[in-house]
């Protein structure tokens, strides 16, 4: 099997990690600058199961099952664009946020939407409502209030906003008027936002706060009953009226993204809305703060 991994930072490398946990053979190109690969290959142990091709450049005429862009979101509709033009690709893995600009998002929209059923967003809001297997009646309103960390707001919305929509099965309204400050994000170029994001439909709400003191914690109220999910270090503990039902890892890609490759009945389809929800999160943004705010 033949995989591409674009741009080798952080959550890159937890992808590439992920094959090195499989006796299955496969043959992966890493693109990134030429320090980073240098970085990487004094890090690796050789496996024979493993070839390792580091470049500098998407390759031309190649095939492959798998393309797994990890770039910044600013680079990487110009990312996907080059490697679908030089190259034959199956399926994509893309990191979040999907693209920076508005203008990305009607372009694929205009010349991509072939591709919408190839390309999976890595989201953990997904694995949640999997995992948490929370059933909602239909006519009982749900009500969700995430505590998140200082810093992460913007960056990690969209996991919640794909939480909620897969609980609610219906689209939502987005409210940032209680966003109390824009603030430069760790990352280069991007902006974070501090205050709180809510929003809304006919099945329910959703609000999520930013918090000195919680790293992730999350309260449902669904069918008359509370349930509280709690991130401890690298693994959620779910409770449902004070008692613990359930724990689960947290989905960190060097754990996760071999399932993905090995069995497509766990790739999600998800691009599609989550694409059209992170359009309008741009849109909403710039509306407010007339300027394109960019999120990583």
């Amino acid at each position: 099997m033949k995989i591409i991994i674009l741009g080798c930072g952080k959550i890159g490398f937890s992808h590439l990690k992920s094959f090195f946990n499989s006796k299955n053979i496969f043959e992966i190109d890493l693109i990134d600058n030429k320090n980073r690969l240098n970085y990487i290959q004094k890090l690796l142990v050789k496996k024979k199961n493993l070839k390792l091709n580091y470049r500098n450049e998407i390759p031309r005429n190649k095939k492959f099952d798998f393309a797994i862009i990890s770039t910044n979101s600013r680079e990487r509709f110009e990312v996907f664009e080059e490697l679908i033009s030089k190259n034959k690709i199956k399926f994509f893995i893309f990191e979040k946020f999907i693209f920076s600009k508005i203008s990305e998002y009607k372009k694929f929209n205009k010349l991509y939407y072939n591709y919408y059923n190839q390309i999976m967003v890595n989201s953990i809001g997904s694995y949640i409502f999997l995992k948490c297997n929370i059933k909602k009646k239909k006519r009982d309103p749900v009500n969700i209030a995430i505590k998140i960390k200082e810093g992460t707001l913007f960056t990690s919305m969209i996991h919640f906003f794909d939480f909620f929509y897969l609980f609610t099965n219906q689209k939502f309204k987005i409210d940032f008027s209680k966003i109390t400050k824009i603030i430069k994000s760790k990352r280069f170029h991007y902006q974070e936002g501090l205050g709180e994001i809510s929003a809304k439909n006919s099945n329910g709400i959703l609000k999520i706060i930013t918090s000195r003191k919680h790293n992730l914690d999350i309260e449902i109220t669904a069918n008359k009953k509370n349930y509280f999910l709690k991130l401890i270090k690298d693994r959620f503990k779910l409770f449902k009226n004070k008692k613990l039902i359930k724990e689960f890892k947290f989905p960190f890609a060097h754990d996760n993204t071999i399932r993905l490759i090995r069995n497509k009945k766990h790739f999600q389809k998800n691009f599609k809305y989550l694409s059209d929800i992170s359009l309008e999160i741009l849109k909403i943004l710039k509306k407010n703060y007339k300027r394109e705010i960019l999120i990583t």
